[in-house]
């Protein structure tokens, strides 16, 4: 890795417990394995390791149109996590989502929103 990006941190696209919960984490590799992004640490600690279960339906089983809803608003308040000004970031954290949904896809769920 680049010393640019040293202390950034990988974030999982999809996490894995939300793939558990939907039921289709056999169909993905081992989570070392899986699509990630990097994050500047208080990106991916302080903000997404915070919001996400916070936006997250609490119970065991969940929808993939509640998820997908969760991971969109807790990227909606990320804001401007490394300075690259925050409607720059909310582009890029939509496109995130998008993939979101192209892993769902993948899985064969699929979502309604």
């Amino acid at each position: 890795m680049s010393k640019e990006y040293s202390g950034w941190e990988a974030h999982h696209i999809v996490e894995k417990d939300d793939l558990d919960r939907l039921g289709v984490s056999s169909l993905f590799p081992a989570s070392g394995d899986q699509i990630c992004v990097l994050l500047p640490e208080r990106a991916h600690r302080g903000r997404i390791n915070t919001i996400l279960p916070r936006e997250n339906p609490r119970r065991w089983s969940a929808t993939a149109d509640e998820l997908l809803e969760a991971y969109r608003s807790a990227y909606d308040l990320i804001g401007d996590y490394c300075g690259g000004g925050e409607n720059l970031i909310r582009h890029e954290l939509v496109e995130i989502v998008e993939i979101v949904e192209a892993i769902f896809r993948r899985a064969g769920i699929k979502a309604l929103t």
